[in-house]
C-alpha cells in the first residue's frame, strides 16, 4: 500500500478477539492466514504513515478501526472510531492504548498484558539502546529490536 511507510504490523491473538495494530499490505496468502488465525476484531492504526491497506482489510475483516483524532486525513476518513488526548486508557482488561505524540501529533502505542509479558507495540516510535537508534517493540524482558538502523 502506498501509506504504510515500512509499518511493521502485529496480530495480537486474543480469547476476546484479535487485535490487529497497524494495518499490513492486504495479500491473499496474509489475509488468509489471518482469517484461519481468527480474523481481526480491531485494528489500532499507531499514526497516519501505517494505515496500509486498513480499507481492504476492514472489508475482509468487518473489523472496527481506531486512531487518534490527530491523525485522520483522507485515507482514514472512514475510520470507525477516534480517541482524543494525551493520558492512556484502558481499551480492554489487557489492553491499554498510550498516545505517544512526536512522530505524529497523534502517535499511539499499545501496550498488551498477555501471560506473565507485557509488549508495547510502539510502531514510529523510537528508542537509543547502548548508542543506536532502535524502533519496534518494547517488552518486559528486553527490547525487540524491529530493524537494525
Amino acid at each position: 500500500a502506498e501509506i504504510t511507510l515500512g509499518a511493521w504490523s502485529r496480530l495480537l491473538r486474543r480469547h476476546d478477539g484479535n487485535v490487529l495494530v497497524d494495518s499490513p499490505r492486504a495479500a491473499t496468502a496474509l489475509l488468509d492466514r489471518i482469517d484461519a488465525l481468527g480474523g481481526v476484531r480491531r485494528m489500532l492504526l499507531t499514526h497516519s504513515d501505517d494505515v496500509g491497506d486498513h480499507e481492504r482489510l476492514h472489508a475482509r475483516f468487518r473489523c472496527e478501526r481506531w486512531i487518534h483524532q490527530a491523525d485522520p486525513d483522507a485515507s482514514t476518513a472512514s475510520v470507525e472510531r477516534t480517541f482524543s488526548g494525551h493520558a492512556p486508557f484502558a481499551w480492554a482488561p489487557d489492553l491499554t492504548v498510550v498516545p505517544v505524540p512526536g512522530h505524529t501529533e497523534g502517535s499511539s502505542a499499545l501496550l498488551w498484558r498477555a501471560r506473565d509479558l507485557q509488549i508495547l507495540k510502539t510502531n514510529g516510535v523510537v528508542a537509543f539502546v547502548e548508542n543506536r537508534f532502535e524502533g519496534g517493540c518494547l517488552c518486559a524482558a528486553g527490547f525487540w529490536r524491529a530493524r537494525g538502523r
